[in-house]
């Protein structure tokens, strides 16, 4: 992805998150500190499946998970 690319899809998010910001405040009058605290959640919980996906492809093959052994170590 190139540097401008990126610096405008920063730009897009800062519009959409003021905008989201205004839009609840003003439509169901939350308090902003709560709209800022569920905008950052929600913006922490996609950055992480990103970076999974982005790491996913990066990867020559997809992590294995292995089945869990019920009868426990074998020591």
């Amino acid at each position: 992805m190139g540097f401008r690319h990126e610096e405008s899809l920063i730009r897009e998010l800062e519009f959409l998150r003021k905008a989201s910001t205004r839009f609840l405040t003003q439509r169901y009058g939350l308090p902003r500190y709560i709209v800022e605290y569920r905008l950052n959640k929600a913006q922490l919980l996609f950055n992480l499946l990103r970076d999974y996906a982005r790491w996913l492809r990066s990867s020559d093959e997809c992590p294995q998970l292995s089945p869990r052994n019920e009868e426990g170590s074998t020591g």
